[in-house]
């Protein structure tokens, strides 16, 4: 196989070393490349391959529904029974998140639905390509689907945090946050956006830790 590298490097690989006003430029096109994500209107062709990606599978793991996406609702609480199977020692912590997250259903509404923006579900330094003093592409599309666009800001706060807690205030995504809140408040404009991103973050925390049970069973990672 023959493949052409694009120029360029991910926005990850080149913060550190780029310029206040090469950063601040960076800030801005993602900004700007987020905005567009969630204003397209996929045509019926590409919103049937978005809807395969989030389409629930099962494998040999007891990982029931959809492996990389534990949204909606259902797919998390199933990951959740899964665990317990696997591991009835925690059941009152299993009965603690599945109580949780079953009584705020209402939160995470609008998953998969084509009435939803598209969201891409990783949107962090690793995934934006730089080239020429621009973020110039999006990268890394196995997350994509229709959801709220809130959802974002999941994956983000948890970047940002990681970046807090390396002791780097002037990182990629802690910036991008406040950022985000001036010139995309919509964003933000969301009833209980809090307790809406505790609920992604739970339902992604059994995911991982599923996934790592399955790993070391398998020996797969």
């Amino acid at each position: 196989m023959v493949c052409h590298r694009l120029p360029g490097q991910s926005l990850g690989m080149a913060w550190p070393g780029l310029p206040e006003a090469v950063q601040q430029t960076c800030l801005e096109d993602a900004v700007a490349l987020l905005k567009s994500l969630h204003a397209w209107r996929p045509s019926d062709a590409a919103s049937a391959m978005i809807a395969s990606i989030a389409r629930p599978r099962e494998n040999d793991a007891g990982i029931a529904g959809a492996s990389i996406l534990p949204l909606p609702l259902d797919r998390a609480l199933a990951l959740l029974a899964a665990a317990a199977e696997a591991d009835p020692s925690n059941a009152a912590g299993f009965a603690r998140e599945r109580l949780f997250l079953s009584g705020r259903a209402g939160l995470v509404s609008g998953f998969d639905s084509p009435g939803s923006p598209v969201v891409h579900g990783d949107f962090t330094a690793s995934n934006l390509w730089f080239d020429g003093g621009r973020v110039v592409g999006l990268l890394d599309f196995e997350w994509c689907r229709f959801a709220p666009a809130c959802v974002e800001l999941d994956r983000i706060d948890e970047a940002a945090a990681e970046e807090g807690a390396a002791g780097q205030p002037a990182g990629f995504h802690m910036r991008l946050r406040r950022r985000l809140e001036a010139d995309y408040p919509q964003l933000f404009d969301v009833e209980d956006l809090a307790e809406r991103l505790q609920v992604l973050q739970t339902a992604h925390q059994i995911r991982e830790r599923q996934l790592a049970r399955w790993s070391r069973a398998t020996g797969i990672h």
